[in-house]
């Protein structure tokens, strides 16, 4: 049978709580020479953000990451599941359901397509209440948006159903501005299909959650504190070994880990910069030009991980030890200003990045060494967030 490669690009508008136009979702098909040509664009009204796909890719999921539905009475945001046509690379919309929570981060789905599994970042929105004390006075609390991490399983046609299972996290941390509330940053499914771990950049913790299909819910089998204000952020599995890595958001580092299966119990291994030796940021009290550190992912021989760096503005690669640990190599320019998301193609030969605030997506050779090479590719999308690839049979 004959199969097609085709890149998807999400977007949104950087506008607080609404949707309000010129996102959606961007399709492209792959070209031999890493060239994309633009097949499809829906949902231009919605701010798509993460995306998961089928595991045959005949079907897509997006993130619709929102608090409020623009010009309606609507609230809270939402998966959306589409078809994608092999031949075509065109997008048919089939339905959206709610994540019961507001400005939904990360989509997973696990390795059988069975269930899609979300993470609701929540926000810093207060709601100011009254409380009287026992003995009769009176004070003012605040509460913040919900953060919670959910599962919707999938429907036999390929459409997304109800959530089935809500877990909220209450654990904050140390850094006043931004950790003051949970933010469940992003879910992913163990390769083996069994774990689902959740980075909270608000809390500085990993979850482990057992996946349990049989009853479409998730079941904490474990977590680790990291170090205080680095704040996990993205994670990726080891393809053989129990292991995972984690950039964080709040400082520029990326750890390793060591995970049990039987017990759930996470070792972590080595944390490590993410830039240059005796790299310096422009403004160490400007945090957009400070290095915080976005998306992570590693080769599927498990010999290299990389991490997209925001404010160096960079690719950094790391080799991966005998022991699981990871040890700098180089950094390299994106081309571009905020790189958010980059996805390796699944043949392994190459690399593409989206500049978000410079709306470029790049396309980068991937040598067996390790090394990133400019394809002179580029295509453009206004403010992309993320990028997959989807390999689909015709």
């Amino acid at each position: 049978m004959n199969k097609k490669t085709y890149v998807l690009v999400s977007a949104w508008e950087k506008t607080y709580g609404g949707n309000d136009g010129n996102g959606g979702i961007h399709v492209f098909e792959f070209q031999p020479d890493g060239s994309l040509v633009k097949t499809d664009r829906v949902s231009p009204e919605l701010a798509i953000g993460y995306l998961a796909s089928s595991p045959d890719g005949r079907h897509i999921y997006g993130i619709n990451e929102t608090k409020m539905f623009s010009n309606t009475s609507m609230f809270g945001g939402s998966v959306l599941s589409y078809e994608l046509d092999p031949a075509t690379g065109k997008l048919r919309f089939l339905n959206t359901e709610p994540t019961v929570g507001v400005f939904p981060c990360f989509l997973t789905i696990t390795q059988d397509g069975s269930h899609l599994i979300a993470t609701n970042y929540g926000s810093v929105d207060t709601l100011v209440h009254s409380v009287r004390a026992g003995d009769g006075s009176y004070s003012l609390q605040r509460s913040f948006d919900e953060g919670s991490v959910v599962v919707l399983p999938v429907k036999e046609d390929g459409s997304v159903a109800k959530v089935s299972s809500l877990t909220v996290h209450t654990k904050t941390s140390v850094d006043p501005k931004r950790q003051i509330s949970v933010h469940p940053h992003s879910v992913n499914v163990d390769p083996k299909d069994e774990f689902a771990m959740v980075c909270d950049r608000g809390g500085d913790r990993i979850y482990a959650y057992r996946i349990n299909k049989a009853e479409n819910k998730l079941e904490l089998a474990g977590s680790f504190d990291t170090k205080p204000g680095t704040g996990p952020r993205h994670l990726c599995f080891h393809p053989d070994r129990d292991l995972f890595y984690v950039v964080s958001e709040l400082l520029p580092y990326i750890a390793s880990y060591r995970f049990d299966r039987a017990t759930g119990v996470i070792e972590e291994l080595n944390m490590i910069s993410v830039e240059p030796e005796k790299y310096q940021p422009r403004d160490y009290n400007n945090f957009g030009a400070c290095t915080h550190p976005a998306d992570v992912h590693i080769t599927a021989d498990g010999k290299f991980v990389y991490s997209s760096n925001r404010g160096h503005n960079s690719i950094s690669c790391f080799a991966v030890e005998e022991s699981g640990a990871l040890r700098y190599l180089y950094s390299m320019s994106t081309q571009g200003i905020t790189p958010r998301s980059f996805a390796i193609s699944p043949d392994g030969k190459y690399m593409i990045v989206t500049n978000q605030d410079t709306s470029t997506v790049f396309t980068w050779a991937l040598r067996e060494d390790g090394c990133l090479v400019p394809t002179g590719s580029v295509a453009y999308v206004d403010q992309p967030v993320c990028v997959k690839f989807v390999e689909v049979c015709e």
